[in-house]
């Protein structure tokens, strides 16, 4: 009963900053092994699966795993307690929603610049880009539309449709623009 009272009641804030961090890491790109493998260990050690004798895959995620709070100083696993756990979540949730906000103001400014680009935009600065997109959906089929105003074919062919998920699929935040292309495309072709 000892080891339960040495259990810190709340993440401590130099602790928690760096857990904010690497959870930032993970969820801005999806990249970052390290992040990937001390957001992992702390899934396991959540839910009770992680051991003293459960290997630690680097010396680098040891460092990052001690500096979150999850394994001390010994290389044991963390005691966390249910509000610890909590804590957790609750910044872990908060980073995600964040980094999530910045690859939607990212995604929503660049979409504006392409509508500019290619002459679709509403022209004024003021508005934004959700109100450019219904200005030009009111106006017809937004890649028809486009297609023949610079003369281009407006059909893709299914290996150029294959070829773009392939290579964008599998990208952070590509998920809802690939479903909204779906349904641009499904209401060009009446489906």
């Amino acid at each position: 009963m000892a080891a339960a009272e040495e259990v810190p009641r709340q993440v401590p804030a130099e602790t928690a900053s760096a857990w904010s961090e690497t959870c930032l890491c993970w969820f801005r790109d999806g990249s970052d092994r390290t992040a990937q493998a001390v957001l992992s260990y702390f899934e396991q050690l959540a839910v009770g699966s992680i051991s003293a004798d459960s290997p630690v895959p680097s010396q680098e995620v040891a460092q990052k795993l001690r500096s979150c709070g999850l394994v001390g100083l010994d290389g044991q696993p963390a005691e966390l307690s249910a509000k610890l756990i909590d804590e957790y979540v609750r910044a872990r949730n908060a980073a995600r929603t964040e980094a999530h906000q910045e690859l939607l103001a990212k995604r929503r400014l660049r979409f504006a610049e392409l509508l500019e680009q290619h002459g679709l935009g509403c022209g004024t600065a003021a508005e934004s880009p959700s109100s450019s997109i219904s200005n030009v959906v009111a106006e017809g089929p937004l890649l028809a539309a486009g297609s023949q105003k610079r003369g281009l074919e407006s059909k893709a062919s299914p290996a150029d449709v294959t070829r773009f998920v392939a290579r964008h699929g599998h990208l952070l935040g590509s998920h809802p623009f690939l479903l909204g292309l779906r349904q641009l495309l499904q209401r060009q072709h009446g489906d």
